[in-house]
Order: structure tokens, then sequence, then C-alpha cells
């Protein structure tokens, strides 16, 4: 856990226009702005907030992107985005480095308290001339702190179940054949992997790979593609059991179950095709592998005052998208 440089606790309505004024921030004994590390901003709110409906619909939003989220669970998390970024851009007029930043609903007896802390964060870092480098901000809603250590707890249950399954009852043998062709199935396992935990499990992990071996065909070989549609079966003289060996794939599942898999030069050409693809309402999930390995990354809407952290369902809503990766890449 960071170190905490500062924190107060106080009294302020986050569906007010005014909440960062509420805040009392420019009376506050805040630390120095001259630190040798960027900081990082936490706040929390009561989770009483996201029960008030009438509030919520009647808030009016300043940030023309959100006009359009109408979805009460949506919209009460642009409100929460907008509010972190109004203190964001107060903090840095006072001069604070500031990195990232978070907002979390958390249960409270009282609907209207606010904690607010500056955490120490990562040292700066500067170019050859001395000059202080830019950085990237990374905005955190979450609406729902139990509702987010719930999922993780779950997801982390289903992972473990998961692997014990596999461990049991299906053994994987060594399934490459050469230098540079694999079997399919090395392929389609860790997308299966993937879903399987999108899906909560809902079906076997074999189930899920057989749903995609049996209806896949060959689009291009150079550069390599591959799709179908899962639970749609494909001749048989359509399918080979030998695929390329790549270094870098996306995965990508439309509403209606068709799917595409695609090689990518880079780290950076599946990023971009990520933004691109997450515009589209029709996208059900994206997948990208590193040398047959899950790449999870985070997904960022842009903002009035930059981007945050959103949810991919919600992704069409927002004007442009940024895709960052949630660990470095070897």
């Amino acid at each position: 856990m960071n170190e905490i440089l500062w924190q107060t606790k106080v009294r302020a309505d986050i569906f007010s226009p005014d909440f960062t004024e509420q805040l009392g921030l420019e009376n506050a004994e805040l630390p120095s702005t001259e630190q040798p590390f960027y900081m990082n901003l936490d706040v929390t709110i009561s989770l009483a907030t996201s029960a008030m409906a009438g509030k919520i619909e009647s808030y009016r939003c300043r940030q023309l992107c959100n006009q359009r989220i109408t979805e009460r669970k949506a919209k009460y998390s642009a409100i929460l985005g907008e509010q972190i970024n109004e203190v964001l851009r107060r903090l840095r007029e006072s001069g604070y480095a500031l990195k990232n930043a978070k907002i979390c609903a958390e249960p409270t007896e009282d609907p209207q308290e606010v904690t607010i802390a500056l955490l120490k964060g990562e040292d700066k870092e500067y170019d050859q001339k001395g000059r202080e480098k830019k950085v990237f901000n990374v905005i955190s809603v979450i609406p729902s702190g139990p509702g987010m250590r719930a999922n993780l707890e779950r997801a982390l249950a289903e992972f473990c179940l998961r692997k014990m399954k596999e461990e049991l009852h299906q053994p994987e043998a060594p399934l490459k054949l050469s230098a540079d062709r694999i079997a399919v199935e090395k392929l389609l396992r860790p997308i299966a992997q993937e879903i399987a935990v999108d899906e909560k499990a809902e079906t076997s992990l074999q189930t899920i790979i057989d749903s995609l071996k049996n209806s896949y065909h060959i689009h291009k070989i150079q550069p390599f593609s591959m799709g179908g549609r899962r639970n749609q079966a494909k001749a048989a003289a359509a399918r080979t059991e030998e695929v390329p060996s790549l270094s870098w794939v996306l995965y990508m599942e439309k509403n209606n179950a068709e799917w595409s898999l695609t090689e990518m030069k880079s780290g950076m050409e599946a990023q971009y095709e990520l933004e691109r693809l997450w515009k589209r309402k029709t996208t059900r999930r994206a997948i990208v592998l590193h040398d047959l390995k899950p790449v999870p990354y985070t997904l960022l809407g842009k903002q009035e005052h930059g981007f945050m952290k959103i949810v991919k369902s919600d992704a069409a809503a927002y004007p442009a998208l940024r895709v960052v990766w949630d660990q470095e890449i070897v």
C-alpha cells in the first residue's frame, strides 16, 4: 500500500456542482508541492449515493460525451469520473504533480461522508535536459468497492477451480509440432480459458475449445487470420489441424457469436486495433495473446480532462479510447 502523505474526512455532496469547493482544499494543510515523486489522489464516498436514483437522473453532466449516457449505473460512474476530474484539476492548478487518481464508493453511515487522501507515488523522471517527463494519467472509477472485491474474489475462485479441473481431468499434452507450426488447439486453448473466466464458467473449458475448433476456417495465410461462429460447425475440409506459431494475435467476438483471430505485427498494432474494435457496439469481447499468453489490459475513455478507466461494455459512448497493458510485456 502506498504511503499516505495527507488524509482528511469531510462532508460533501457528490451530486453538487460545487463538490470540490465543499472539500475545503484551499484551507487544508496539504503537503509541499516540491517532492521528488508524483502523488496519487484517492477519494472515497458513500455507497449510499449509488442508490439515489432521483439525484443521479437529475444531475446535469458538464461533459458532452456523458450526455448520451441514460442508463443509471453508467451515469453514476460518469458523475464520479467528472467530479474526480475536477478535484484533480484544482490540485494541479495548485502545483501538485499527480499521476493517478481513484474514486471509490464504500459503505458509510453518513451518505455525505467523503475521505480524501494524497498518496506517495512513483519517483519523478527527467529527460536529458533535466526537464520533468510527461506522465500518462489513469483515473479509476469504482462505483462499488464491495462489488469490485466480490467480483475479484469470484474470478479468483473460478480461476482456481478451473485450474484444478484441468490438472485433474484435462492434462495438457505437449502439442507443439515444429518450430513454426503448432496444433490449432494450442492456439485456441488460452483464448478459451479467457472466455471461460468471462462467462463465469457457465460452460466447460473443453466445450468452449470444441466450439472454436469445430467452427473455424482459415481466411488468410499471411498475415494469418481465421474465424467462424461458435457452435456452428464447418466442413472438415475447410480446416487444418496445424496453424502458424504467432507472436501477437487478437481474438474478437461479436454479440452474435461470430469470431475472428488475426495476426498482429506488434503490441502497438494490437492496441490500435483494440481501440477500433471497442468503438463498435457489436463487440462482445476482445482478447490479446503474446506468445500464447493472454495480455490483460485496461480500457480508458476520453473525458473532458483526460482519459478515465471505463467498463468495456460502455466503450462506444466515448469519443476516443486508449488501451493500456496492465503489465510489462517481456
